[in-house]
């Protein structure tokens, strides 16, 4: 199904504000290049789209108040073309976008975010989608985001869960306002705040759960940005992020790495944030590698998260930093680093001799080898915090030391050329000349399945990977799920590897139970205590 060129104010299906029927479509493809895929306008009738490939700039738009549904479907540009518009554009009302890809392996151009959502929608849920190689430059706009820009307004709940963002890059110029993968900024109704008093508040929740972001880069934040747009106190913004991982994101010119949450100056507090249960790898930016939680934002939760070679530039010389906290009153009055920081650790860059940094605004101390030191031994072991880390302690009571020679810091550095070993010198998050380091996997249908690119949960399309569910530690090995070759949480599978058709039979590598390519394990079945030993079950 298409549109015409020149009917740009139509679309290829609308559903009117009088239609009281829910109505599904799917298995078809859409074609527009520019103009509308789809209008939901409807108040009463869900609309389902489901396994519907859209080719072209066209939109799918939600104007009414009853649910738009898209799931297991595909948005991708024709003709090197780039957007002018969002691929899904949510005025007010329902959006869930559940098992659906956003871009290609190649790269997709966008003049607007992939998803855009505004403050009059309610709930929002993102589920098992992928966004890759969306490559943004957003000339009008406030905020600006390759994969989604998401304004919360007093009645928003949003959930992205199993989502991957992988090479969202957002080159905007205005880098006080560009981001990655998902920017988020808090609205208000002028008219219902206006009718709450001074102890009235209302709370909207934005959550991200086991969520992948790689290769993201902004010029305010690589991954993830929070912003207030409003000046009243009665509307709170409530961030969530829990069993996330960060992967190389953000660049030299990146304000921070992976997550900047903020809020207006002139304010107390517009909100709090939690991350927990995450990694940060190889994350860079300007004033934090992994985590700036910026003015007016309650650092609520960081517990749990684990770091690795998280940057920060300093006259073009990358030093250690994973979490920045820019107040100290609102940090203890979340309960302090110590309470805050909970389960803290650093995993060491051996190569290059570095350790984790958190610091907190007007404190020389890092209390990163403190916090790791707490998480690996107790504090019995762990002499006393840092000046600074005790509640209530301001920064004139603490003696500023200036940090380190940070030339030394800097020759300590590995500086690869083209024929660097990565055994030597592991790959830079940004800049690294070598071929093996350039990019993250992007699979193709005969990408090699190994440590570098293993399969991912969402459309990939190696043969291997389509029927592969993510497991569990309680997932039962079979057909559905048989042992990953990367990374599988179940006992029995941890010690298996991945055979080939030469892979010989020995104790690190025996047969596999289900789809063994070897010609000796293909007639072995899986023996239970009562299977009894023949040719069909030997030993």
């Amino acid at each position: 199904m298409s549109r015409s060129s020149g009917d740009s104010s139509g679309a290829i299906i609308t559903l009117t504000s009088d239609s009281i029927t829910p109505i599904t479509v799917q298995y078809i493809i859409m074609i527009a290049d520019s103009g509308y895929f789809v209008i939901q306008q409807s108040n009463k009738a869900q609309l389902t789209l489901s396994n519907i490939e859209f080719i072209g700039a066209g939109t799918v738009k939600q104007e009414g108040l009853a649910l738009l549904l898209i799931e297991y479907s595909s948005f991708r540009l024709s003709n090197n073309i780039s957007t002018i518009s969002p691929f899904v554009q949510a005025i007010r009302g329902q959006l869930e976008i559940s098992s659906c890809s956003f871009g290609t392996s190649l790269e997709t151009n966008l003049g607007q975010p992939a998803i855009q959502t505004s403050s009059q929608c309610t709930n929002i849920k993102f589920k098992q989608t992928i966004f890759s190689n969306l490559h943004s430059i957003i000339t009008n706009g406030e905020q600006k985001a390759s994969g989604a820009v998401i304004e919360m307004g007093e009645k928003t709940e949003v959930e992205f869960t199993d989502c991957i963002f992988i090479h969202c890059i957002d080159s905007s110029s205005d880098i006080q306002h560009s981001t990655g993968a998902v920017c988020i900024i808090l609205k208000s109704s002028d008219l219902l705040i206006h009718q709450l008093s001074d102890e009235q508040t209302i709370q909207s929740t934005i959550s991200f759960n086991q969520c992948q972001f790689t290769g993201c880069i902004g010029g305010s934040s690589g991954a993830i940005q929070s912003i207030s747009n409003q000046s009243q106190l009665n509307l709170r913004l409530n961030i969530i992020i829990d069993k996330c991982s960060f992967d190389n994101c953000g660049n030299d010119n990146s304000i921070v790495g992976a997550c900047w949450f903020d809020g207006q100056s002139e304010y107390n507090n517009y909100g709090d944030a939690s991350v927990t249960n995450s990694r940060f790898r190889n994350c860079i930016g300007i004033k934090a590698g992994g985590i700036l939680f910026g003015e007016n934002m309650q650092p609520i939760n960081a517990m749990n998260n684990v770091f690795y070679n998280n940057n920060i530039e300093y006259t073009k010389c990358l030093v250690t930093s994973d979490v920045f906290f820019s107040s100290k009153e609102l940090l203890d009055q979340a309960g302090g680093i110590s309470s805050i920081l909970q389960g803290y650790t650093y995993e060491q860059n051996k190569q290059q001799s570095t350790i984790g940094q958190i610091k907190i605004q007007g404190f020389s101390s890092n209390f990163a080898p403190y916090l790791d030191c707490v998480t690996r031994n107790g504090t019995e072991q762990c002499g006393q915090i840092p000046c600074g880390g005790e509640m209530n302690i301001q920064p004139e009571q603490c003696e500023y030391i200036e940090d380190e020679d940070k030339d030394q810091e800097c020759k300590q550095k590995c500086v690869p050329t083209l024929i660097t070993p990565i055994n030597e010198c592991g790959c830079l998050p940004v800049n690294d000349p070598r071929q093996a380091c350039k990019q993250v996997c992007i699979p193709t249908k005969d990408s090699l399945i190994n440590e570098l690119c293993p399969c991912f949960l969402i459309g990939d399309p190696r043969e291997a990977c389509k029927t592969i569910i993510q497991p569990s530690e309680d997932t039962p090995i079979n057909e559905q799920s048989p042992c990953l070759a990367l990374n599988d949480p179940r006992e029995a599978c941890k010690t298996i590897t991945q055979p080939s058709e030469d892979t010989p039979i020995n104790e690190q590598s025996p047969c596999l139970a289900l789809n063994d390519p070897r010609e000796a394990c293909k007639t072995i079945t899986q023996p239970s205590e009562d299977t009894p030993i023949n040719e069909q079950s030997p030993c």
